[in-house]
């Protein structure tokens, strides 16, 4: 249930109810809501603090006439059989609904890079006739002359056509799926298949110099090296699914590079109908419902302190500061602000948490007079570049969401599409928030305008654009941080305070929150000595 701030008591822990522990969590975002539903469904009772004015963190939605559009968070890995993920999305009866890239996927080339690389289409459809004979190949070819000679700056291109393409990356990467012999798990656990050595070798070198530089692989065991020649298209493609996690070809190591190409390009993602926030939401509701969770918005922690029985969380609550006693704390707020009311942490894991480095994001939704695109999940922009005058090309659009695909029943007639605009670049990091809004907001825009043109939408249905700032929005793992176990030293558990954050993981993704969550739960779970019994007995 949501609780109103000013009836919040100081309450020591297990009081009246038997052997129960209590927990606070500290962050309401999907890592702390995961972790709370998983000690509550072992028995815990649970407080849930979170700063902003509502819970979601990163991963929410607003509702435009019924239509859902995601303010950050927008798509994921499908899920894996057996998963955390699917186990969730089951429960809350979400498993079958979302689009999947696999059917429903446009990539938006940049004119001049496709007219520019011809000869690298050309010889990819030349060692594939078959695909010569498709209707859609030839649909391309028509669209890429078009465009070239209207000035057009985009031409659409269904995902399936980069097939002829991309078949040697993508025989390579068919050999590292999370279900196959090899995959690069982030975290890395010695069951992934890759020896550990082979992981450090992979998180030393940048994913540019692994996929690009061929004799830096030289080292590694044949089946981990990339094929010899990757063209410029490929290269664009790479490049483009890097920046939308924040990543850069010469930031990003081999391995984490590779964990992402593996689920994010090869792979199928999938959207539900108000992206990430739509699993945020039924975790908020379902856990409000339960008469033994309460979840406060507007509460920000101040401190947490060790007691003889347990710990007391000290907040923020409009202008007083309130206090809770509780057995064990989960926090799931990033470690950069971890770190502000956690004094007592050992210097090596302050060090540690203070080394994370966080990318700024930006999500540009745009409300529509009437839906557009329907039948598409949406798409990546390959290629593109920000035009000569654009003062926040820093940010600009790498992929598009449709939002309207599905809208809720008796939708009126209006349609959505969500822009994903992340700041890669290590220098422009703070620009986001130092920019003037009205600037950013004409700029995507102008983008959202430039991209309906580009699917044969008229640009004149866009009706407004609402903008999403998220300074330090994504956790951004540089080379070397996996190999040097910066977030396994980052999140340890310190006497019954447990880490859940997408930084606990070390990759900013849907999957890394909620396995945080669940990681933290368990080590949680370990460090209550009096109440092990009793979690362990209501998780079986």
């Amino acid at each position: 249930m949501l609780a109103d701030p000013d009836s919040i008591r100081i309450e020591d822990p297990c009081q009246n109810a038997g052997d129960r522990p209590r927990i606070i969590v500290v962050g309401a975002g999907l890592a702390g809501l995961s972790a709370a539903l998983d000690l509550h469904d072992r028995g815990a009772r649970i407080d849930i603090l979170e700063a902003s004015d509502e819970p979601g963190g990163n991963a929410w939605y607003e509702t435009w006439r019924d239509i859902r559009q995601p303010t950050a968070g927008s798509c994921f890995r499908s899920p894996l059989p057996g998963g955390h993920v699917e186990r969730l999305l089951e429960r809350f009866n979400l498993a079958t609904d979302w689009r999947s890239t696999g059917s429903a996927m446009q990539v938006l080339f940049r004119t001049g890079a496709l007219l520019g690389n011809l000869h690298e289409v050309s010889a990819a459809f030349l060692r594939h006739p078959s695909w010569l004979l498709k209707p859609k190949v030839w649909g391309l070819t028509g669209g890429l002359l078009t465009a070239a000679l209207t000035g057009r700056p985009l031409v659409p291109a269904a995902k399936a056509l980069g097939e002829p393409i991309f078949t040697e990356l993508y025989r390579f990467l068919d050999r590292l799926g999370p279900n196959k012999d090899r995959f690069p798990a982030v975290p890395w656990t010695p069951d992934c298949g890759i020896a550990r050595a082979e992981m450090e070798a992979l998180d030393r070198m940048t994913i540019g110099q692994f996929l690009f530089e061929p004799s830096t692989t030289r080292q590694l065991p044949e089946d981990l090296r990339p094929p010899r020649r990757l063209g410029r298209l490929v290269r664009l493609a790479v490049t483009t699914t890097l920046e939308v996690e924040g990543l850069l070809l010469d930031n990003c190591s081999a391995y984490v590079g590779l964990h992402f190409l593996v689920g994010y390009l090869h792979g199928d993602l999938v959207a539900l109908p108000g992206g990430n926030g739509a699993v945020s939401k039924a975790l908020v509701d379902h856990l409000e419902s339960q008469p033994d969770v309460t979840l406060s918005t507007e509460a920000r922690v101040r401190g947490i302190r060790a007691t003889d029985r347990g710990y007391r969380v000290a907040f923020q609550s409009g202008n007083r500061t309130r206090t809770l006693n509780c057995d064990g704390v989960i926090v799931a707020t990033p470690k950069e602000a971890a770190l502000a009311f956690l004094p007592d942490l050992p210097t090596a894991q302050r060090e540690a948490m203070a080394e994370i480095e966080y990318s700024d994001y930006a999500i540009a939704n745009a409300r529509l007079k009437r839906p557009v695109w329907t039948e598409n999940f949406g798409g990546y922009f390959i290629g593109d570049k920000p035009g000569k005058r654009a003062k926040t090309g820093f940010c600009r659009a790498g992929g598009v969401v449709n939002a309207g695909w599905r809208a809720l029943p008796g939708t009126k007639e209006a349609g959505g599409l969500s822009c994903l605009k992340p700041v890669p670049q290590r220098a422009d990091q703070g620009k986001l928030t130092n920019t003037d809004e009205t600037t950013l907001r004409a700029e995507a825009e102008a983008e959202i305008r430039r991209t309906l043109m580009a699917i044969g939408a008229d640009p004149s249905v866009l009706d407004d654009v609402r903008l999403h700032l998220w300074p330090h929005g994504l956790v951004s793992p540089r080379p070397g941080q996996i190999a040097d176990d910066l977030f396994v030293r980052a999140s340890a558990p310190f006497g019954a305070i447990a880490f859940a954050n997408q930084d606990s993981i070390g990759v900013g993704c849907l999957e890394a929150a909620i396995e945080s969550g669940h990681r933290a739960a368990a080590q949680l779970t370990q460090a209550i000595p009096v109440a092990t019994s009793n979690l362990t007995r209501q998780a079986g």
